[in-house]
């Protein structure tokens, strides 16, 4: 206890030089935050939790292939419901993350490819909401042995408040997921 109480009071005294300058990198700084891409944004705010390409941890969920105004509401608002998540997502503000930083981290998180298979298809666009091979997740709602009813769902979504996941559902056009794919996702949910 001695040792520790003489260490912590001679560090207080005894001034720390500042690291040394990385060979090569003489005058560089970091850019402004104003100045950041939205990936170097998304990498120093969201990647901790929600993965460096955004395909989630066990702290968040994935975000690759995240409806953006489903997505936007969500960083907007925040989320304290976050089940499995033990985590709350905070809000961030206009102010915090304008617009066209926001569109630049969806531009980001939607370069990385998607797996075709109905199990890789189901993971990057459903996986966020109905969780692990759909058996609801943090909306509550199972996926299992609902074939006749999964495309609809797709296709046209369902529910008008984007702030009650329990009741929202975005909806995926053609060129988000084709009915060849949304096929795919239905076998891999049987």
């Amino acid at each position: 206890m001695v040792s520790a109480t003489l260490l912590l009071a001679v560090s207080t005294l005894v001034p720390v030089p500042p690291p040394a300058p990385i060979p090569g990198d003489e005058g560089a700084s970091l850019p402004p935050r104003d100045a950041e891409s939205g990936e170097v944004y998304y990498q120093r705010e969201c990647a901790l939790c929600h993965g460096l390409k955004g395909e989630g941890t066990s702290r968040g969920s994935p975000l690759r292939r995240t409806n953006p105004y489903y997505g936007t509401s969500t960083i907007r608002e925040g989320r304290t419901n976050s089940k499995p998540y033990d985590i709350p997502m905070p809000s961030y503000s206009e102010q915090d993350l304008p617009k066209k930083k926001l569109a630049e981290i969806w531009s980001f998180l939607r370069k990385e490819s998607v797996s075709r298979s109905g199990e890789g298809l189901y993971n990057s666009y459903c996986m966020n909401c109905h969780g692990i091979k759909g058996e609801g997740g943090i909306t509550g709602i199972s996926l299992k042995n609902k074939q006749q009813v999964l495309g609809l769902w797709i296709r046209f979504g369902g529910g008008d408040d984007i702030t009650h996941i329990e009741t929202y559902m975005p909806s995926f056009n053609q060129l988000e997921l084709s009915d060849e794919e949304i096929g795919l996702i239905s076998e891999f949910l049987k």
